[in-house]
């Protein structure tokens, strides 16, 4: 779903909702940063979950997702995971960076 035209992801997307009454769960993964295939799936998600790395790339890509979520599709709310740590304490760290990075310029809601 990488390159989608704008057309084949508004049907993939109503594909979802006409799913959506037999779906629990159904997730969608998307590529890093704000491209606009990203974005419109994102503000079609009734759950945001970011992905995050303790790297300065992973960092720009999800600050970039999230800020251009927000701007453009008024989310506020976003779930964060910090994956590749060596311990809990590391993740909390990473976390705590990038969230006092979103919090300095944005009033969105991160969880862990």
């Amino acid at each position: 779903m990488l390159n989608l035209d704008k057309k084949t992801r508004y049907q993939t997307i109503r594909l979802f909702d006409e799913i959506a009454d037999d779906t629990d769960i159904l997730v969608v993964d998307v590529p890093a940063g704000a491209s606009d295939s990203s974005l419109a799936f994102v503000a079609a998600a009734d759950a945001v979950l970011v992905v995050l790395v303790g790297e300065p790339t992973s960092f720009l890509d999800a600050y970039s997702l999230i800020k251009a979520a927000h701007l453009e599709a008024g989310l506020c709310n976003f779930s964060v995971v910090v994956n590749m740590t060596q311990s809990e304490a590391q993740a909390k760290a990473h976390y705590e960076k990038f969230n006092s990075i979103v919090q300095k310029f944005w009033k969105l809601t991160l969880i862990t």
